[in-house]
Formats: structure tokens, sequence, C-alpha cells
């Protein structure tokens, strides 16, 4: 940059209002490329933010995480029974798990149908995988025994959690926040399983708690971690394409704000130093015109 293009700088120092942001003016006529809750309740899994209990950073791989990486090869097509799911979302709506989440947890009555409508499909896929799988958890569903089986899902066959969330980005195609979404329901409702509907209830002989679903939780913490890194890689891999499409950065990128920064400096080279001539338009203007420049000469 020249001596009048320091003094462009100089001139209009102090104006920063702290946006730095690429001026969207300066290209705005230039073509652009086109572009695709829940709420927190008492009972909820824990916020995953990608850090542990203590605040110590957890980037090891986990069990799901090295399992994605063969894409659930092992698991052929699994066919769920839209009837059944139907069936399992009476059950769990008629088992107080509903009631509970609206007017004890004050929990909005869509968002809990939503819950149900995900526990209920969850079951149901990992009853037909336990099927294919020819497990000994592999029952028939019926109204009468899917809540027990769900609760011997939680305690003994956790790892078909990570499957099923495999075959939610594989099969389904969901974003890593849709799969986050889907675990923080089936972690509510578990924990609601096990503290409420199994109260007093045995399990190979032993008395269920709490602590028989330690293993299912900590592996939807797992999953949400791997999750939350992919979320966190998919954005940054649209952002460029996003700035773009909001005209935030040029599509051709820094020859052609380049071309556009030399386009402007001769009206900013005509402006006097009269305070009384400058209007709110040709300060923002010029501002924008500062920060262009400055953001071309540090790249």
């Amino acid at each position: 940059m020249d001596a009048e293009d320091v003094q462009l700088r100089a001139e209009s120092e102090g104006s920063d209002d702290g946006n730095n942001s690429v001026p969207v003016e300066l290209y705005q006529g230039t073509d652009h490329l086109d572009d695709g809750s829940n709420n927190e309740v008492a009972i909820t899994d824990e916020g995953d933010d990608g850090v542990d209990d203590d605040g110590v950073d957890i980037d090891g791989d986990s069990e799901y995480e090295n399992a994605n990486e063969n894409n659930g090869d092992d698991m052929e097509d699994i066919i769920v029974n839209q009837h059944k799911v139907a069936m399992v979302q009476e059950v769990l709506s008629a088992s107080g798990l509903l009631d509970y989440l609206i007017k004890s947890m004050d929990r909005n009555s869509n968002d809990v149908k939503t819950l149900i409508m995900r526990v209920s499909s969850f079951i149901c896929w990992v009853n037909a995988a336990a099927q294919q799988q020819n497990r000994s958890s592999a029952v028939t569903l019926s109204s009468h025994n899917v809540l027990d089986y769900f609760i011997e899902v939680i305690i003994d066959h956790y790892d078909l959690l990570y499957k099923y969330c495999i075959h939610l980005q594989e099969d389904k195609i969901f974003k890593a926040s849709t799969i986050k979404n889907y675990l923080s329901d089936i972690s509510v409702c578990a924990k609601w399983m096990l503290l409420y509907y199994s109260k007093n209830k045995v399990h190979n002989g032993s008395k269920i708690s709490i602590g028989d679903g330690e293993l299912f939780m900590q592996e939807i913490k797992n999953i949400s971690r791997v999750q939350h890194k992919r979320d966190k890689k998919n954005r940054s891999k649209k952002n460029m394409a996003e700035c773009i499409a909001d005209r935030r950065q040029p599509q051709r990128g820094l020859s052609q704000l380049q071309q556009a920064v030399c386009s402007e400096l001769p009206w900013a080279r005509s402006l006097k130093a009269n305070h009384a001539l400058i209007d709110k338009q040709i300060y923002n203007k010029f501002r924008q015109l500062l920060y262009a420049s400055l953001w071309i000469g540090n790249n």
C-alpha cells in the first residue's frame, strides 16, 4: 500500500466499533453462491461442550468414534416396523413419562411428544438389531413387555447405542446436532425409567438402581462428544461458503477485494477534512474501505 493509503488509515483512526468484517458494500454487485430444541429439564443429560465433569478436555477416541470408521459394516439394513413404533409411543405416553415431563418438569407438550417418538424409534431399532444378531434380548415387542425390554437395553445392551447413532448418521444422514438431540432425549427417558418406572423392580436378582445405567449414560456422553467435534468440523467447512453467500467475503477471494478497494481509493482521496460535509453514509463507507484496506494489507 502507498503513502496515501497509509494516510487514509490514520485519518480514520479510532472509528472502530468492533465490527471488522470485510465490508459488504465493496462487492455487493458481484455474484454470490447459493446454499439448506430441546428445553432443559431436571432429568436431563449433562450439557456437552467437549470437556468432562471436572473441566478436563477429552479428545480420546471413543468406542463409537472407532466403530464409525468402519461405517457399521457388521450391521445389515435394519427394518423397523412403524406399527411397533406407534405402539411403543402409546405405551411410553401412558406410562407416566408424558405427564411427568409436562406437568412436573413444565416441558412443552410438542417437545415431549417428539422425545417419545425418538425414544420409541430407538427401542424398535435396537430390538430389530438384536433380532438380527440373534441376541437373547431379541424378544417380540408388545405393550406388556416394552418397558421392561427398554430397562434391559439400558443395563445390558448399551453397545447397540453407538450402532444406532451410526445408523442415524450414515443411513438417515442426520446432522450432528440432530443426533445429539436424539441422545439427549434418550438420556432423559432412560433416567426416568431407572428412577421411577424401575423403582422396587429387580433385574438379574438385584434391585434396580440409577447406577445400573452408568455404562449406558457414559456411552451417550462419549458419542455426544464425537458428534460435538463433528458439528464443529462441519461448521468450519461451511464457514467460507456461508460468508460468501452472506456477502461477508468476496466470491473470488482476495483479488476481487483488492480490485474493489482500488476502485474506491479515488473517492476516498477526494474527501475533504471538513466534518460538516461528512454525513453518516459517507462515514460508514469510508470506515468499511479502511477495514478492507487493513485486511488486504495483512493477507
